[in-house]
């Protein structure tokens, strides 16, 4: 089911320096919401903070609402075990903010909206009020669709098709609602979220092929996905591991990925060549050499890894690093 939580920095005691009052604001958004280095513009002196959101540990769907805004999300805030998610955020007040990522930069203005891959550095930046919706939702999804989140980052999304605004119609109902609905109730409503982002980007023809499929075995499918995503980076995560994870029975895994002509091996090693692609693409790792970020991902070999990236990639890990700006 959904779990609702609630954050409003106006309803709780607050210090009157706005410096001490920004630093609650930060610790909360840290705890409740993404671990990223967050505060205020300068001279925003009314500083405050509202966010509602509902997650059922596939999805979270939120309304942030503030004074302003800076986000950062580095290096030092992505963690090995990171469950690879992506950040859809509607831009559903009236100010501008301003997005970075992969060494892109894009103004988001009223009523546009914007994709982030929390697997890489980003930063946010909204100097005044506003109000955004926001969908947490993983990165397996894309997969799902054919599609590679980070060709969407940064860059201008459609905002005015019937497709968009029933999804922003249908996130904020969730936002509200959400919590009043059964586990199962919550699964489907999910999993129709999860449908509508896939035809809004282009996907629709992959939705609907598998629109047949979403009962339980298409769900199990995504939840292994998910979690192999979240342990790629682990060099010793096999079979076993996963089984244990989900309490499913490896036979059982098997059985699944084979109904769609996967494997494990195969879902876990683009689970980490696409970590690779994305650590390469951001400048954040640009002092990391590629071996070192092999490593990172998971990989024992330095030579199987050029070998597999190239394979599935279609170039070289050095070919990808020096070939980034033609990706602007």
């Amino acid at each position: 089911m959904f779990k609702l939580t609630q954050f409003d920095t106006r309803q709780v005691p607050e210090p009157a320096d706005p410096s001490q009052r920004a630093r609650l604001w930060a610790e909360r958004f840290r705890l409740l919401i993404e671990e990223m280095s967050v505060d205020f513009a300068e001279g925003d002196t009314r500083v405050y903070g509202r966010h509602r959101f509902v997650d059922n540990g596939l999805v979270t769907i939120g309304e942030m609402d503030s004074s302003s805004f800076l986000g950062l999300r580095g290096r030092k805030h992505i963690r090995p075990d990171s469950d690879g998610h992506v950040y859809v955020g509607f831009n559903i007040g009236a100010t501008r903010t301003l997005l970075r990522q992969f060494g892109r930069e894009l103004q988001v203005d009223p009523g546009e909206s914007a994709l982030a891959v929390m697997e890489a550095s980003s930063a946010a930046l909204a100097p005044s009020g506003g109000t955004t919706l926001n969908l947490r939702i993983p990165a397996a999804a894309f997969v799902e669709w054919g599609l590679a989140p980070e060709d969407f980052a940064c860059r201008r999304l459609d905002h005015t098709s019937a497709e968009s605004r029933l999804l922003v119609g249908y996130a904020r109902l969730l936002v509200q609602e959400g919590a009043a609905l059964s586990a199962l109730q919550a699964a489907h409503a999910s999993r129709h979220l999860l449908d509508l982002v896939g035809g809004w980007l282009g996907a629709g023809h992959r939705v609907r092929e598998q629109a047949d499929a979403i009962a339980t075995a298409e769900a199990r499918r995504v939840a292994i996905r998910h979690v192999v995503a979240r342990h790629s980076a682990e060099p010793d995560f096999d079979l076993s591991r996963l089984s244990l994870r989900l309490g499913m029975p490896p036979r059982t895994i098997q059985h699944l990925l084979g109904e769609v002509d996967e494997s494990f091996s195969e879902i876990l090693g683009g689970a980490r060549l696409r970590k690779a692609r994305l650590m390469l693409m951001d400048p954040e790792h640009d002092g990391m050499a590629v071996s070192d970020i092999a490593f990172a991902c998971g990989f024992l070999n330095v030579t199987s890894f050029y070998r597999a990236f190239r394979r599935f990639h279609g170039m070289t890990p050095s070919e990808m690093r020096s070939d980034r700006l033609r990706w602007r």
